[in-house]
């Protein structure tokens, strides 16, 4: 500590004082010292003095405890736990300075020293204090050691050494660390057995029992008894076959006595008869019983049973060597007769086969033919008895025979009129009974008639197929019906019916713009369109435009005859077009042209679109303007122009002669229009039209059943007919059908598009070939097939690995994976393995069910294990079950360890020498924890090691040296081995 000092001068000094205290203490010796520092003065004096006081005394001025001229001391010898108070002053020669501040210091006492000892104790009960205990030195430590109850203290060591089976033991003036463990060891308890004669108990006589062990003894009679009574410590048990003593904490006696075993044979039986000896008869072990069995008159012995099994219709009967309680029963039966009854094929005789009829009684029988067929004969002992549907035979006497033969009757046929149908008005129709069929002698007849609609006349009405005109009909339509009606050869008829729905086709109307007309500038024009017409519902609208030459103002656009005022033209003269939009009720259109020449004396020319044609569909077609003629200035330009009909593309709309190729119609045909213009060098034009009418020719349509396909079972496959194709009339049914591999359901065999669930199939999968029917509307089909593989999914197995359980330490365990399961191709192995807990053997790591011993653990543990099942494709799967295994009691280990002394190798051994190695192996049913050496001579210690032990060195006294090497394992059993040795004279 250090603080400015302050002091009145006695000469001219400043004196400026502060002190500071340095201490060291040493552990070896009973006093302290100190070190004080204190700020030197400026100027210097001649030195400094140190003054100490203790505390409640005062300082002596008069005796320093030091001076000198330096500005720091050490003062020694100080006494233990006594505070110490210091103050510096300096001085010139008798001048002396006041107090510097007061610094103070404690010597205190030092600590004594301390020591450790280290205490534990093996299973089976406890050391207390346990663990490391701190004691000081020269004090005392007492230790108390206790075993569980059923438990003995065996064995307790100080310092590694032996100081027998004491429950305390006292470390007393304690000088220096020790090390101090007990070992217990279980209680044994003997039961003794014993049994009569004419059995066993096992194990027989005195058997000893550890503390909390369990004892079974199996009682067993010998043969031809049974235990009459175990008694336990003299009281009764009953007559048990096992017993167990559990958790043994005392002694016990048992002991079995039997008795000889009598039997019993019970024999009944039915009536018209006789069993003797009847009713309950006793038999001694080891005999033989006899009985007689005798139908009464006109019955027979039907059957003997013994045990409940049938010996046959055996008349006597003999138990023999008799060891347990037996059955006889007999039955008896009337006397009976065989009719054998049988029928050919296409019908049934009930009851068939050998059917077994009492003497004097009934039997009838009932003959049923198969739908198509007939009874032909029927047959009783070789008489025919004629086509009857029964037939009794009554009071039988004897055996008999009865046969049935049938005949195929006739298939009535089967009519199909065809498909319901849809048409337009003034179409040709066909009905169509060629899909009728008679599986036997075939269709003779066909007639059609008309039961609804419009009458029309059938071209035929007893052909297969017939046709006609569909009449007109109104905007409703109308509903044609037609009833075809087969007969086939043997008479039997059949009838279907058909629908026609005739649909109103609209017509489109024809517009008429009237001719074309040359007028002069400013004279009024009449344009005409009055003989345009409609043929069915009329002409609604009319609309004039001009889309050619100078514009002029019509008087009303949409009036049937406009007017306008021709206007002024050059000497050439202009060419005016108009175009007239006619539109019906229906809202079909047309259109026509015309032109008005407004000139000067310019002839118009005069167009020729060449005469009307007549082709078929798909022909080149020729249009010839050639014949047009001007007669003045010559024609100067050629314009073709498409008016009606489906569109068609020109070679060239401006030549003479364009070329196109007729389009594909339907079964109505097709008119197409053209209309041709000519223009004068003069620019004036002319027109005209011509026709072509093109008759249809029906083409097969194109079948397409779609690509083959490889699909998985279970999956919805879907055919895909929609790639069919027809060039003229188009499709008018889809017809599929599967004409190979495991049966599917349809979802609609009559859709472009069907969809189906593919069936499960084996490993080896499986093709289905289906035959797509298309039909176009005039009847022609065409026919295609596609495949559809179905390939077998493996579907995964499910492991089982069964429930979690319990079990008691020590017991065999059973782990069952049978539960384990696959639903195609099986389960192909089976692999078990232990994922966790203490370790123990499965005794079958590859089958359903496997074994384990729940191993001996000292507290409740958990154990897990895997399955892992694999199907026959390979796939996997995995699970996993628990077994909780319960502590046992404890299992007392008394078996001591083995040990022996490997070098050197004898059990006397000279050497001249002061000192040995030794080297050896131990081994115990459990562990060895350490082998010690003791020589008698003088010294011991432990050896290196337990197993394989070794001694480096042992000191030897001259002559006799016994060392005797003992080895302990953790329950405190002991063995030892010695060896002599001779220790001669040696420098």
């Amino acid at each position: 500590m250090s603080a400015p000092l302050g002091m009145a001068a006695r000469r001219s000094f400043a004196w400026v004082l502060a002190i500071g205290i340095v201490f060291t203490l040493f552990a070896t010796a009973q006093a302290a010292q100190v070190t004080l520092a204190w700020d030197a003065n400026d100027p210097a004096p001649d030195g400094y003095r140190l003054y100490q006081r203790t505390e409640g005394g005062t300082y002596d001025y008069a005796t320093p405890a030091w001076s000198g001229a330096t500005t720091s001391a050490s003062l020694d010898n100080l006494v233990d736990d006594t505070t110490y108070y210091y103050v510096v002053r300096a001085y010139v020669g008798t001048n002396e300075s006041g107090d510097s501040n007061e610094a103070s210091f404690r010597s205190e006492p030092p600590a004594p020293p301390t020591y450790t000892i280290t205490a534990s104790a093996g299973a089976y009960g406890q050391i207390s204090p346990a663990g490391v205990t701190t004691v000081n030195a020269g004090e005392s430590q007492v230790y108390a050691i206790t075993a569980l109850a059923g438990f003995h203290v065996a064995d307790v060591l100080i310092d590694g050494v032996s100081v027998g089976a004491v429950t305390s033991y006292t470390f007393s003036s304690v000088s220096a660390g020790h090390t101090i463990s007990a070992t217990f060891a279980a209680n044994t308890y003997t039961i003794a057995s014993s049994c009569g004669s004419n059995g066993t108990i096992s194990p027989s006589g005195n058997t000893s029992v550890v503390y909390g062990g369990n004892q079974t003894y199996s009682i067993s009679p010998a043969s031809g008894y049974r235990v009459s009574n175990v008694t336990v410590d003299g009281v009764s048990v009953g007559a048990v076959t096992s017993y167990t003593f559990s958790s043994v904490s005392a002694g016990h006696t048992i002991s079995a006595t039997f008795a000889a075993n009598t039997y019993t044979v019970a024999s009944s039986c039915g009536s018209n008869g006789t069993i003797s000896p009847s009713g309950t008869t006793s038999v001694v072990y080891g005999g033989n019983q006899t009985y007689s069995i005798s139908p009464a008159s006109g019955y027979r012995v039907s059957n003997v049973t013994v045990d409940g099994v049938s010996v046959g219709a055996v008349t006597s009967y003999t138990f023999r060597t008799v060891s347990s309680n037996h059955t006889i029963a007999a039955t008896f039966a009337v006397n009976t007769y065989t009719i054998s009854a049988s029928a050919g094929q296409g019908g049934s005789i009930e009851p068939t086969g050998q059917v077994t009829v009492n003497s004097g009684a009934s039997q009838a029988f009932t003959i049923r033919a198969d739908n198509g067929y007939d009874v032909e004969a029927v047959m009783v002992d070789g008489r025919d008895v004629g086509a009857v549907e029964s037939y009794t035979f009554s009071t039988v006497s004897g055996n008999h025979a009865i046969g049935v033969t049938f005949v195929q009757s006739n298939q009535p046929p089967t009519a199909d009129a065809g498909p319901d149908q849809t048409v337009e008005e003034a179409m040709e129709v066909t009905l169509s009974g060629r899909n009728c069929v008679d599986l036997d002698d075939g269709i003779a007849t066909f007639a059609w008639q008309q039961t609804q609609g419009t009458p029309v006349a059938l071209s035929d009405p007893t052909a297969a197929e017939t046709s006609f005109i569909a009449p007109d009909v109104d905007v409703e339509g109308q509903a044609l019906v037609f009833e075809l009606t087969v007969t086939d050869h043997s008479g039997a008829v059949a009838a279907d019916s058909c629908i026609v729905n005739v649909s109103w086709v609209n017509e489109a109307p024809t517009a008429q713009a009237g001719a074309d007309q040359t007028v002069t500038e400013g004279q009024v024009v009449v344009l005409d369109g009055s003989n345009s017409v409609d043929p069915d519902n009329g002409i609604s609208l009319y609309q004039w435009r001009q889309i050619q030459g100078p514009v002029v103002a019509l008087s009303d656009s949409t009036a049937v005859r406009p007017a306008f005022t021709a206007p002024d033209v050059d000497l050439q003269g202009i060419s005016l077009l108009f175009e007239l939009t006619v539109t019906d009720g229906g809202g079909l259109q047309d259109t026509d042209r015309c032109i008005v020449t407004v000139g000067w004396n310019n002839t118009q020319p005069a167009a020729d679109a060449g005469p009307d044609q007549q082709v078929v569909e798909g022909q080149e077609v020729y249009l010839d303007g050639s014949n047009s003629s001007d007669p003045d200035d010559g024609i100067a330009a050629y314009q073709w122009r498409q008016t009606k009909g489906l569109p068609v593309v020109l070679s060239d709309a401006t030549a003479v002669q364009p070329m196109f190729v007729a389009p594909n119609v339907g079964p109505e045909g097709a008119t197409l229009t053209f209309q041709l213009t000519v223009t004068d060098q003069g620019g004036l034009q002319h027109d005209d039209t011509c026709m072509v009418n093109i008759s249809w020719e029906n083409i097969a349509p194109t079948a397409d059943a779609g690509p083959d396909q490889t699909v998985s079972e279970g999956v919805t496959v879907h055919l895909d007919g929609t790639a069919s194709s027809d060039p003229d009339d188009g499709i008018s049914a889809y017809r599929w059908h599967q004409i190979s591999g495991p049966a599917v359901a349809f979802s609609d065999a009559q859709a472009a598009r069907p969809t189906f669930q593919a069936p499960d199939v084996g490993p080896e999968g499986a093709s289905l070939t289906f035959q797509l029917t298309v039909v176009d509307y005039s009847g022609l089909q065409r026919e295609d097939d596609c495949i559809v593989n179905v390939t077998w999914q493996n579907v995964p197995p499910v492991a089982d690995a069964g429930e979690d359980q319990e079990a008691a330490a020590g017991n065999v365990v059973t782990i069952d994976g049978s539960a384990s399961w696959d639903g195609d191709d099986g389960i192909g192995t089976y692999r078990w393995r232990q994922v966790s807990g203490t370790s123990v053997t499965l005794d079958n790591t590859t089958s359903a069910v496997t074994r384990f011993m729940a191993p001996l653990v000292t507290m409740d543990t958990s154990l897990e294990f895997e399955l892992t099942v694999k199907d026959s494709g390979g796939l996997q799967s995995v699970d996993r079950s628990r077994v909780l295994v319960h502590a046992a009691a404890p299992v007392i280990d008394t078996t001591a360890p083995e040990v022996d002394i490997t070098s050197p190798d004898a059990s006397f051994y000279m050497i001249r020498t002061s000192k040995i190695a030794l080297k050896g192996l131990a081994s115990d049913n459990q562990q060895v924890v350490r082998v010690v050496w003791q020589n008698d001579r003088g010294g011991s210690g432990q050896a290196i090691g337990t197993t394989a032990w070794e001694i480096p060195e042992i000191k030897l006294s001259r002559w006799f040296n016994t060392i005797t090497v003992t080895a302990y394992d953790a329950a405190g059993n002991q063995q030892s081995a010695r060896l002599l040795v001779f220790a001669g004279i040696w420098r």
